[in-house]
Protein backbone atom coordinates (compact mmCIF):
# COMPACT_ATOMS: atom_id res chain seq x y z
CA UNK A 1 0.00 0.00 0.00
CA UNK A 2 1.57 3.26 -0.94
CA UNK A 3 1.37 6.84 1.24
CA UNK A 4 -1.78 7.95 -1.29
CA UNK A 5 -3.85 4.84 -0.53
CA UNK A 6 -2.83 5.11 2.98
CA UNK A 7 -4.37 8.43 3.05
CA UNK A 8 -7.33 7.35 1.79
CA UNK A 9 -7.87 4.91 3.91
CA UNK A 10 -7.71 6.95 6.82
CA UNK A 11 -9.27 9.50 5.53
CA UNK A 12 -12.86 7.55 4.82
CA UNK A 13 -12.45 5.57 8.66
CA UNK A 14 -12.51 9.30 10.07
CA UNK A 15 -15.68 10.63 7.71
CA UNK A 16 -17.50 7.74 8.67
CA UNK A 17 -20.39 8.62 11.13
CA UNK A 18 -19.90 6.80 14.41
CA UNK A 19 -22.31 3.60 15.28
CA UNK A 20 -25.37 5.23 17.55
CA UNK A 21 -27.46 2.70 19.28
CA UNK A 22 -31.16 3.29 20.95
CA UNK A 23 -29.13 3.38 24.62
CA UNK A 24 -26.26 5.68 23.89
CA UNK A 25 -24.53 7.54 26.31
CA UNK A 26 -27.13 10.83 25.76
CA UNK A 27 -30.07 8.77 25.87
CA UNK A 28 -28.76 6.98 29.51
CA UNK A 29 -28.53 10.41 31.22
CA UNK A 30 -31.71 11.49 29.76
CA UNK A 31 -33.95 7.84 31.06
CA UNK A 32 -31.96 8.38 34.08
CA UNK A 33 -33.17 11.88 34.83
CA UNK A 34 -36.95 10.55 33.82
CA UNK A 35 -36.52 7.78 35.72
CA UNK A 36 -35.59 9.55 38.86
CA UNK A 37 -38.24 11.99 38.03
CA UNK A 38 -41.19 9.96 38.31
CA UNK A 39 -39.53 7.82 41.25
CA UNK A 40 -39.87 11.27 43.20
CA UNK A 41 -43.30 12.04 41.78
CA UNK A 42 -44.60 8.08 43.11
CA UNK A 43 -42.79 8.37 46.82
CA UNK A 44 -44.39 12.15 46.95
CA UNK A 45 -48.04 10.72 46.00
CA UNK A 46 -47.32 7.62 48.70
CA UNK A 47 -46.34 10.21 51.85
CA UNK A 48 -49.24 12.51 50.91
CA UNK A 49 -51.30 9.60 51.05
CA UNK A 50 -50.10 8.52 54.41
CA UNK A 51 -50.32 11.58 55.86
CA UNK A 52 -54.38 12.44 54.45
CA UNK A 53 -55.45 9.23 56.18
CA UNK A 54 -53.63 9.45 59.39
CA UNK A 55 -54.97 12.46 60.20
CA UNK A 56 -57.79 11.79 62.75
CA UNK A 57 -61.13 13.01 62.31
CA UNK A 58 -64.29 13.51 64.51
CA UNK A 59 -65.24 10.17 64.18
CA UNK A 60 -62.05 8.42 64.90
CA UNK A 61 -61.35 10.71 68.09
CA UNK A 62 -64.44 10.31 69.31
CA UNK A 63 -64.30 6.07 69.07
CA UNK A 64 -60.96 6.75 70.63
CA UNK A 65 -62.52 8.90 73.51
CA UNK A 66 -64.95 6.11 74.13
CA UNK A 67 -62.83 3.45 73.97
CA UNK A 68 -60.42 5.18 76.58
CA UNK A 69 -63.37 6.00 78.91
CA UNK A 70 -64.71 2.57 78.91
CA UNK A 71 -61.64 0.90 79.39
CA UNK A 72 -60.73 3.42 82.21
CA UNK A 73 -63.95 2.69 83.88
CA UNK A 74 -63.19 -0.85 83.95
CA UNK A 75 -60.05 -0.21 85.61
CA UNK A 76 -62.06 2.61 88.33
CA UNK A 77 -64.29 -0.72 89.33
CA UNK A 78 -61.59 -3.13 89.45
CA UNK A 79 -59.39 -0.62 91.85
CA UNK A 80 -61.37 2.19 92.92
CA UNK A 81 -63.02 -0.34 96.13
CA UNK A 82 -59.29 -1.29 97.60
CA UNK A 83 -58.28 2.25 98.01
CA UNK A 84 -57.43 3.57 101.41
CA UNK A 85 -58.37 7.17 101.24
CA UNK A 86 -61.71 7.87 101.17
CA UNK A 87 -61.18 11.56 99.36
CA UNK A 88 -59.38 9.73 96.64
CA UNK A 89 -62.04 6.78 96.33
CA UNK A 90 -64.82 9.47 96.66
CA UNK A 91 -63.00 10.86 93.52
CA UNK A 92 -62.57 7.81 91.41
CA UNK A 93 -66.03 7.52 92.09
CA UNK A 94 -66.80 10.56 90.56
CA UNK A 95 -64.54 9.92 87.61
CA UNK A 96 -66.34 6.62 87.31
CA UNK A 97 -69.95 8.45 86.58
CA UNK A 98 -68.06 10.83 84.27
CA UNK A 99 -66.67 8.49 82.12
CA UNK A 100 -70.02 6.69 82.09
CA UNK A 101 -71.66 9.95 80.79
CA UNK A 102 -68.72 9.82 78.30
CA UNK A 103 -68.95 6.63 77.27
CA UNK A 104 -73.07 6.71 76.47
CA UNK A 105 -72.83 10.14 75.25
CA UNK A 106 -70.31 9.22 72.74
CA UNK A 107 -72.01 5.91 71.50
CA UNK A 108 -75.33 7.51 71.25
CA UNK A 109 -73.87 10.22 69.01
CA UNK A 110 -71.59 7.69 66.97
CA UNK A 111 -74.32 5.79 66.55
CA UNK A 112 -77.15 8.24 65.98
CA UNK A 113 -75.17 11.09 63.80
CA UNK A 114 -71.94 8.55 62.09
CA UNK A 115 -73.46 5.02 61.85
CA UNK A 116 -70.46 3.37 63.63
CA UNK A 117 -71.70 0.74 66.31
CA UNK A 118 -69.50 1.65 69.41
CA UNK A 119 -69.78 -2.21 70.74
CA UNK A 120 -67.76 -2.97 67.43
CA UNK A 121 -64.98 -0.60 68.03
CA UNK A 122 -61.48 -2.07 68.88
CA UNK A 123 -58.38 -0.26 70.74
CA UNK A 124 -55.70 0.30 68.35
CA UNK A 125 -52.24 -1.20 69.83
CA UNK A 126 -50.99 1.79 71.50
CA UNK A 127 -54.34 2.28 73.33
CA UNK A 128 -54.02 -0.93 74.40
CA UNK A 129 -50.60 -1.03 75.72
CA UNK A 130 -51.43 1.92 77.57
CA UNK A 131 -54.76 0.78 79.12
CA UNK A 132 -52.50 -3.08 80.26
CA UNK A 133 -49.66 -0.50 81.64
CA UNK A 134 -51.79 1.24 83.82
CA UNK A 135 -53.30 -2.23 85.08
CA UNK A 136 -49.82 -3.78 85.30
CA UNK A 137 -49.06 -1.05 87.55
CA UNK A 138 -52.29 -0.70 90.22
CA UNK A 139 -52.06 -3.94 90.20
CA UNK A 140 -48.17 -4.45 91.39
CA UNK A 141 -49.26 -1.43 93.53
CA UNK A 142 -51.82 -2.98 95.07
CA UNK A 143 -49.72 -5.93 96.27
CA UNK A 144 -47.05 -3.89 97.67
CA UNK A 145 -49.40 -1.63 99.58
CA UNK A 146 -48.85 1.91 97.79
CA UNK A 147 -51.81 1.84 95.79
CA UNK A 148 -53.18 4.95 96.76
CA UNK A 149 -50.26 7.07 95.49
CA UNK A 150 -50.21 5.14 92.63
CA UNK A 151 -53.84 5.03 91.86
CA UNK A 152 -53.69 9.24 91.96
CA UNK A 153 -50.91 9.77 90.21
CA UNK A 154 -52.26 7.11 87.13
CA UNK A 155 -55.82 8.65 87.65
CA UNK A 156 -54.17 12.26 87.13
CA UNK A 157 -52.11 10.71 83.80
CA UNK A 158 -55.34 9.49 82.52
CA UNK A 159 -57.23 12.19 82.58
CA UNK A 160 -54.35 14.21 80.49
CA UNK A 161 -54.43 11.51 77.92
CA UNK A 162 -58.73 12.16 78.05
CA UNK A 163 -58.30 15.92 77.75
CA UNK A 164 -56.13 15.69 74.93
CA UNK A 165 -58.64 13.61 72.18
CA UNK A 166 -61.62 16.31 73.74
CA UNK A 167 -59.13 19.14 72.54
CA UNK A 168 -59.02 17.54 69.49
CA UNK A 169 -62.60 16.95 68.98
CA UNK A 170 -63.49 20.39 69.84
CA UNK A 171 -61.18 21.73 67.18
CA UNK A 172 -62.83 19.51 64.98
CA UNK A 173 -66.75 19.69 65.38
CA UNK A 174 -68.43 22.54 64.43
CA UNK A 175 -71.82 20.91 65.75
CA UNK A 176 -73.08 22.86 68.53
CA UNK A 177 -74.42 19.75 70.78
CA UNK A 178 -71.35 17.79 70.75
CA UNK A 179 -69.10 20.76 71.36
CA UNK A 180 -71.70 21.67 74.49
CA UNK A 181 -70.65 18.29 75.54
CA UNK A 182 -66.95 18.34 75.31
CA UNK A 183 -67.01 22.03 76.63
CA UNK A 184 -68.89 20.52 79.79
CA UNK A 185 -66.82 17.41 79.66
CA UNK A 186 -63.44 18.78 79.77
CA UNK A 187 -64.04 21.30 82.69
CA UNK A 188 -65.30 18.47 84.88
CA UNK A 189 -62.10 15.89 84.22
CA UNK A 190 -60.17 19.20 84.85
CA UNK A 191 -61.33 19.58 88.14
CA UNK A 192 -61.05 15.83 88.80
CA UNK A 193 -57.35 15.76 87.44
CA UNK A 194 -56.41 18.52 89.74
CA UNK A 195 -57.97 16.73 92.79
CA UNK A 196 -56.21 13.83 91.93
CA UNK A 197 -52.78 15.77 91.28
CA UNK A 198 -52.99 17.58 94.49
CA UNK A 199 -53.38 14.35 96.39
CA UNK A 200 -51.18 13.64 99.57
CA UNK A 201 -51.78 10.96 101.64
CA UNK A 202 -51.72 12.76 104.96
CA UNK A 203 -54.96 14.83 103.66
Amino acid sequence: MNDLDYLNQISTNVNQPAKTGFFDKKMKIILGVLGSVILLFIIIAMLSGNSSNSQPTTASELSRLYLRASELSKTITNYNSSVSHSTLRSNGAQLSTLLTEITTTTSTYLSNNLGIEANKLTLSGTDATIIQKLNDDLNKARLNGLLDRTYAHEMDYQIDYLLIIEESIGKKTSESILSAFIDSSTKSLTLLKEAFHNYSESD
